[in-house]
């Protein structure tokens, strides 16, 4: 959102879920040959991030006890999509390595399906599910996320 911000683009925020699979199950997704009994498997991996964690859970909860929020928060400027902490899920170990923040352009079918896809240089495939209708919750100031959305600025050509 800072990112965009600093451009001048007009961007609002959504909460959403995100799982990333791993290339190996990626690849069984968008063949449709996914076997269910080979998930766990070496290779065939996911991470998701705003699943709930037990019946009682839902998108959106927010625990401040436990600093959890159920859910995830992306921005949307125009027809593109930022993830500035899709991060949290990388793990190099199992082949999923996510190092960096996330930007790509979202088609009209992503829109109004409220579903988008892609695919990062390393091949995990993510899919966020938006939920339009949950509060963002207000986020605590980060020097971290202030020193990402400078960097994301300037890549994208703000001069400040």
């Amino acid at each position: 959102m800072r990112a965009a911000e600093l451009l001048g683009a007009p961007a609002t925020q959504i909460v959403c879920q995100v799982v990333a699979y791993s290339p190996k199950l990626a690849q069984q997704i968008k063949t449709d040959t996914v076997d269910k009994s080979s998930i766990g498997q070496p290779g065939i991996w996911s991470v998701g991030v705003g699943i709930p964690q037990s019946p009682d859970d839902f998108v959106g909860r927010v625990d401040d006890a436990n600093n959890r929020f159920v859910g995830h928060v992306v921005c949307i400027a125009g027809d593109h999509l930022v993830d500035a902490s899709v991060d949290q899920m990388s793990r190099p170990e199992w082949n999923m390595p996510i190092p960096e923040p996330v930007l790509f352009r979202m088609d009209d079918r992503m829109k109004s399906a409220q579903v988008a896809i892609t695919e990062t240089a390393h091949g995990v495939l993510l899919k966020y599910v938006f939920h339009p209708d949950v509060v963002v919750p207000r986020a605590k100031s980060s020097k971290i996320v202030e020193r990402l959305a400078r960097g994301l600025a300037r890549e994208f050509g703000y001069k400040g």
